[in-house]
């Protein structure tokens, strides 16, 4: 049968369940690559066509965001920016950080989010509590979804056990299995000649879909894929090994990244497979892994000037998290009396017995550690073992998050999959198909650039973000790795037009971010002090006069807490104040001179 006899049929099967299909829908038969065998499966699926509103409506103003810790954002990057700890929900997530981007039509202030995603959910898990119609409520673990827009989904890591793969083909630290039975097993899932897998993805997207347009008919969802791990062509990790000392070393071999590697862009294709045809036969559905590439340079095992630094890859060049990669807060187990992750856990869960340290029972058992405690049997029964602590003592807290964030994008990284996502959603309008402009993730050059967002005004690039030049700066602080700002780390410049008029003091005040404050995380960049660069007066670029330009740095979030103030230029032009703490700014400059 051809495939314009088959849709042909499949129309029929969808008028014989009473759904129709729509005007507002046509199913081009040209050149489209649809399934036959999933075709049939998304037809009994009884999901509502996507339905396109009656005006254009591009600003959000409800929106959701299911999934996994992918979509949770598990601890990306400090402790403060928790949102949730039940689910593990932070604000570096990459649904909270699109909230917050000013490219997300609407605003932010006003916009209804409905952020459900949970750290460890399977798509079951999603399914059963994650969808539920109703008004979102922020503070429930599991919230309702409103009448969502848009949503975004990540899901079915979990059920292909990627935590079981990363401790038995990398850590080795409790029960692990067989590694390389566990590549295997997700792969012939993935490949499955009887398609079981992606009929379980088309039921679980049916299923939100459905929920969705109950709550709104013009409901939409974004797709995101999964991310490769590894730099796998590299060699420099091939006599790198991640696992405790007392197990044998389980190197990082170029064969296993590629593996790993390979699973997930055979994740990635079937997923994009299965949206795709639910796009073609119902529409409204899109799959974004773009941000995937994003990731070159950035993850494990990328080339470096100098290998030991694979044994230990935490600085923010890298996007990913390691067991070693520093979690602020009043208790770091990272960073414990110099001891690793894997040692604290140890030396609490096997405590020194009968005369014997922690190390000696190790050894007395070949490593055998589920012999000492029964927590190690699994990743499963660990994770429950770590929750448990930190139920009990507050010390403990951080332990949990620090095992189950291996692995995960950092802000840095979320970041990325944030602009992909915003992207997508500004390629297709309310009615489903491609809109313009799509505006680059880059600023571009515009022959008029103006506006408080510094928008080009015609041409291509309308309405798109504008690049700048060092005359419409306005302020720069800059980042220092160092004690003594010498060590350059990166910079933030502030430019003229997010300063708006204040008053009728003459004084201009920043307002991005938050009412007129700019809220940063310093210490996700690993900035250790601070220093403003310069202030310049509009236009000419011309150096402010001294004092003349005053910075206020808080402790904590939209400008509240404990203030620091800075002054430049300073008579050495240069003020070298510790970022530690600091949470937000915002800075005063003269209108007049």
């Amino acid at each position: 049968m051809s495939i314009r006899s088959f849709v042909t049929l499949l129309i029929g099967i969808k008028a014989s369940l009473a759904v129709p299909l729509g005007d507002h829908l046509q199913l081009d038969t040209r050149d489209v690559d649809i399934d036959p065998i999933l075709a049939v499966a998304i037809a009994v699926a009884n999901i509502t066509p996507y339905a396109a509103p009656s005006s254009m409506q591009r600003d959000i103003t409800d929106w959701l965001a299911i999934g996994d810790s992918f979509s949770a954002g598990i601890s990306a990057d400090v402790e403060s920016d928790e949102l949730n700890s039940a689910c593990k929900r932070f604000k570096k997530s990459y649904p909270y950080q699109m909230n917050e981007d000013p490219r997300f039509p609407g605003h932010a202030t006003s916009r209804t989010f409905a952020f459900g995603s949970c750290s460890g959910a399977t798509t079951k898990d999603i399914l059963d509590n994650q969808i539920e119609l109703g008004r979102p409520d922020p503070d429930a673990v599991y919230t309702p979804i409103g009448n969502p827009q848009i949503a975004t989904v990540s899901l079915s890591g979990n059920d292909l056990k990627f935590g079981d793969i990363v401790n038995a083909c990398i850590l080795h630290w409790m029960g692990y299995g067989d590694c390389s039975a566990l590549l295997k097993s997700a792969h012939q899932k993935l490949d499955d000649p009887g398609h079981a897998f992606e009929f379980e993805l088309v039921s679980a997207f049916a299923r939100i879909l459905v929920r969705g347009r109950t709550a709104n008919p013009n409901f939409q969802l974004f797709v995101t894929g999964y991310l490769r791990f590894w730099d796998d062509q590299n060699p420099q990790c091939d006599t790198v090994s991640w696992a405790p000392s007392y197990r044998s070393p389980v190197y990082l071999k170029t064969t296993l990244r590629q593996d790993m590697n390979s699973l997930v862009l055979r994740l990635n294709d079937v997923l994009r497979k299965v949206v795709d045809n639910l796009n073609r036969l119902e529409g409204g559905v899109y799959f974004v892994d773009e941000f995937e590439q994003k990731f070159d340079g950035h993850r494990f095992c990328e080339v470096e000037q100098d290998p030991n630094y694979h044994k230990k890859p935490i600085d923010q060049r890298t996007w990913f998290i390691h067991y070693q990669s520093p979690y602020p807060s009043h208790f770091s187990a990272t960073e414990f009396d110099n001891r690793t992750f894997f040692e604290v856990v140890d030396s609490i869960l096997i405590p020194p017995k009968d005369g014997k340290s922690t190390e000696e029972q190790i050894q007395a058992v070949n490593g055998d550690l589920a012999a000492l405690n029964p927590a190690y049997e699994s990743v499963d029964s660990m994770t429950a073992a770590l929750e448990q602590l930190a139920q009990s003592n507050d010390e403990f807290v951080p332990l949990p998050i620090t095992w189950t964030r291996l692995m995960h994008p950092k802000g840095s990284g979320y970041k990325a999959m944030s602009d992909a996502v915003i992207d997508k959603i500004l390629q297709y309008s309310a009615t489903g198909a491609p809109a313009g402009p799509v505006c680059p993730q880059q600023q571009v050059e515009c022959n008029t650039c103006t506006g408080v967002n510094f928008s080009c005004t015609s041409g291509q690039y309308a309405t798109c973000p504008c690049k700048l030049t060092e005359n419409d700066k306005a302020v720069q602080i800059d980042y220092y790795n160092d004690d003594n700002c010498d060590s350059y780390l990166d910079a933030r410049p502030v430019w003229w037009n997010q300063f708006p008029r204040a008053g009728a003091d003459d004084i201009w005040q920043n307002q991005a971010g938050t009412g007129d404050c700019y809220n940063w995380d310093i210490q996700w960049l690993g900035a250790k002090n601070i220093n403003i660069a310069g202030c310049w007066t509009q236009d000419s670029g011309t150096v402010l006069p001294n004092g003349s330009c005053r910075c206020e740095f808080y402790s904590q979030d939209n400008c509240e807490g404990d203030v620091t103030e800075l002054r430049f230029p300073t008579p050495d032009s240069k003020t070298c104040q510790s970022s530690a703490g600091l949470r937000s700014w915002r800075c005063h400059l003269p209108a007049h001179f």
